[in-house]
């Protein structure tokens, strides 16, 4: 039989690692989807000026 300590400590370190990797999911979304607003910002500063204010 498992030792209810050890089968409790797995459950809170399985919880704790699910959470993390949603939240650094997360990160690495936002830190992504920037990334790309900067890159196309860049790419439209080098075309030229705009005809939008």
């Amino acid at each position: 039989m498992d030792d209810p300590t050890k089968v409790a400590l797995n459950r809170l370190l399985d919880e704790h690692h699910q959470a993390l990797t949603a939240a650094l999911g997360a990160v690495l979304d936002i830190d992504a989807g920037l990334r790309e607003i900067l890159r196309t910002g860049k790419e439209s500063s080098l075309d030229g000026p705009s005809d939008t204010p």
